[in-house]
């Protein structure tokens, strides 16, 4: 029996809408797979469930589209309440949900005719056929393929771990209703409330607390151990080994013998990694060392977090550089980035991490941040052989941009007064305390600050009294009230820094660019093609190693590399560069530039950068901040769209 299939087609709808700032009625119609009017009648009884629930609403605006109008808070819900989780399967129908949980259950070189699966689902043979291709690159996602071989059927091929990886993210991902369901047909004859009982006593004797989603994924796993017992996972020993040094192995352990002294006697050692691991990637509330960790554990685990210290100081050295703002004084920063690193350096390396939905929305509200930050994308690299994601860009980039905030421009003021001294006093500190911006309050009679010289120079003035019209003050009354406050908010708001980027790309940043290396109005078959192309070029050049390419591509298949403003900056391996150049090309029209999302691209800029020495730091360092402000000027690009000619372009770029 089918699930309400209404009820499956608009959370497309709102899974769409959560992913484009805006899109017509025909294209999301095509894409969740339905006819514009049911479409049209689909969205507006979802746009009355929205407003009832008071979780925003659907707007339709002439000649821009249809968007979805919420805050955070709204979108975080939205996603929660339609099972929007990051690796949840798309199309989100019962036939695929149904064809994928039949898939994981096949043990290995075992296979099941296209027939069989096809009558389980309520399906025929060539819509089978559809489903299977889709579900492929989701299955790539964990290294398991779908394979079908004459005479025998399908079948699913990839390692223990993987199948692990797999089975989890599906069940978490199908939401609270289903988890119960699905806990039995993954893990039969295991009692799941026991298993998250122990948890919970282990959380209790370390005194520490995960998230309930990273909960929920640890309990998971502890059962899958169990439940998958005769099939052990003996092919990613090396990688697991690692988490040895770390205290979550040592919690770990604890649930394992926390669940023998109960009777369930599990000792295979790969499972402590594996659930170590899947700790060390969760979400902690709180997380405390535990005194069980043995000597030679701590002094492990310490080399690496010193490594990792040294590491987010070298980052935030570099991103303050090319920011030309000093956070390297910023403790909160510096403490905040080495605890989420210490997790996102492993949810890289393991395939661990996920997409969130607002990684548009913070890579173009935060364009210039986002930039500098990756500009350090090759530390990674080289430091830990990681290809950084867009999503852990995105939450360095929420980590540096609270830092800025905490950094604002502070602002002395000028307070004009004849007030006596305690109430002089009192309106000082309700003006601090309102509007922490405000570093200091310099105080002056009338009589005084009309007489001084230099109160031209003073930018912002606060008066009690009555000045000539001429003189740019704020008039507050003694006792400040709150609209006073409020319009001294407002205009310290306003006040902005200078502009320290006014230009194109600056001497320091031309030794990159060759005339050769310049593209215009290419017509573009395939990103793939294009990025060949490129690539192919800047190896005849003598710039990069053949294998540069491979290394391009791989990153592109697991994240974008657009940053807005139809920008690309596809980048390689430093290991794989020669010389540091970049290579610019301008597309005849716009192209998607990633799967399953609307932004397109018009220029390309592919990176080949080093950071060997202090030299190429700083000359990376230097591009970087001339990119900013290139990427940002929407007229200079226009202009180089219209270039015909790559001479045009490369005088156009060091005018």
């Amino acid at each position: 029996m089918k699930l309400d299939k209404k009820k499956e087609f608009q959370g497309l709808i709102i899974r769409r809408l959560l992913t484009v700032s805006n899109t017509s009625l025909a294209k999301l119609a095509t894409s969740v797979g339905l006819s514009e009017k049911t479409t049209r009648t689909y969205t507006n009884e979802l746009n009355d469930a929205l407003k009832a629930q008071r979780l925003g609403e659907i707007q339709k605006k002439r000649g821009v589209g249809v968007c979805l109008v919420a805050d955070t808070g709204q979108r975080k819900e939205l996603a929660t309440i339609y099972a929007l989780a990051g690796e949840q399967l798309s199309p989100d129908q019962f036939e695929v949900r149904e064809l994928t949980r039949r898939l994981l259950l096949l043990d290995d070189n075992h296979y099941v005719t296209k027939t069989k699966l096809a009558e389980a689902v309520y399906e025929s043979v060539p819509t089978l056929s559809r489903s299977l291709d889709k579900l492929k690159v989701w299955f790539e996602r964990f290294d398991l393929s779908i394979q079908a071989q004459p005479s025998k059927g399908i079948t699913l091929v990839g390692n223990e771990f993987s199948r692990r990886q797999a089975i989890k993210s599906f069940i978490v991902s199908q939401g609270t209703d289903s988890f119960s369901h699905l806990m039995t047909v993954f893990a039969p004859n295991i009692n799941v409330t026991q298993v998250s009982a122990t948890i919970k006593d282990a959380e209790h004797k370390w005194r520490i607390q995960f998230t309930d989603h990273s909960f929920n994924v640890i309990c998971v796993m502890v059962s899958l151990c169990l439940a998958r017992a005769r099939r052990p996972i003996i092919d990613m020993d090396q990688i697991l080994n690692r988490t040895e040094f770390y205290n979550e192995y040592n919690f770990s352990d604890t649930i394992f013998q926390l669940l023998r002294a109960q009777g369930i006697d599990h000792r295979d050692n790969n499972d402590v990694r594996l659930i170590a691991l899947e700790i060390i990637t969760a979400n902690k509330i709180k997380w405390n060392h535990s005194p069980n960790v043995n000597s030679a554990g701590i002094l492990q685990q310490t080399a690496f977090d010193e490594a990792l210290k040294t590491f987010v100081s070298k980052l935030i050295q570099s991103i303050s550089e090319i920011l030309g703002t000093d956070l390297t004084v910023d403790s909160q920063l510096y403490e905040g980035l080495v605890q989420h690193l210490r997790s996102a350096i492993f949810r890289m390396k393991y395939g661990q991490s996920t997409r969130n939905l607002s990684d548009s929305e913070i890579k173009n509200k935060y364009k210039e941040v986002y930039l500098s930050v990756l500009a350090t994308s090759p530390l990674f690299e080289k430091y830990y052989s990681v290809q950084i994601t867009e999503t852990e860009l995105n939450y360095i980039v929420l980590y540096i941009e609270a830092a800025l905030l905490r950094k604002q421009q502070q602002v002395e003021v000028v307070l004009v007064t004849d007030l006596g001294r305690a109430q002089r006093l009192l309106a000082v500190e309700m003006i601090k305390h309102y509007v922490p911006q405000i570093s200091a309050v310099n105080i002056f009679s009338q009589k005084t600050y009309l007489e001084a010289p230099e109160r031209e120079t003073k930018s912002f003035v606060l008066t009690t009294e009555r000045l000539p019209e001429n003189e740019a003050a704020i008039t507050i009354h003694n006792l400040p009230d709150s609209q006073d406050l409020d319009r001294i908010k407002n205009k310290i708001n306003e006040i902005k820094l200078p502009d320290q980027h006014d230009r194109i790309f600056s001497k320091d940043s031309q030794s990159f660019f060759d005339v050769n290396l310049i593209d215009v109005r290419v017509p573009v078959d395939s990103k793939k093609a294009l990025l060949k192309r490129m690539a192919d070029k800047m190896v005849l050049s003598g710039k990069v190693k053949p294998q540069f390419f491979d290394s391009v591509w791989s990153r592109e298949k697991a994240t974008t590399t657009s940053i807005g403003n139809q920008v690309a900056l596809p980048h390689g391996d430093m290991d794989l560069v020669n010389e540091p150049c970049v290579f610019i090309a301008t597309l005849a029209k716009p192209v998607i530039w990633f799967d399953g999302e609307a932004e397109r691209v018009q220029t390309v800029i592919v990176l080949a950068t080093k950071m060997n020495n202090r030299f190429e730091v700083n000359r990376t360092k230097h591009f970087f901040q001339d990119l900013i402000a290139f990427t940002e000027d929407s007229r200079r690009q226009e202009q180089l769209l219209q270039m015909t000619d790559k001479s045009q372009v490369y005088n156009f770029l060091f005018s």
